[in-house]
């Protein structure tokens, strides 16, 4: 699954946090462990999570 591509190393590693966070409760590997995303990098993940199952039901 491909999240996009970013401006940054930062906001990419961010978003793929936050994406593990979502599909495996939090126990997924993260680039920065001690950092719970925020909402805003959350709804970003989820809206990405959301695009690539839409694609794959077509």
């Amino acid at each position: 699954m491909s999240l996009s591509s970013f401006a940054d190393e930062v906001s990419a590693a961010t978003v793929y946090d936050a994406a593990a966070y979502l599909l495996f409760a939090g126990a997924g590997y993260a680039n920065f462990p001690d950092q719970t995303p925020s909402i805003e990098v959350l709804d970003i993940a989820k809206a990405r999570i959301e695009r690539f199952q839409n694609k794959r039901r077509l």
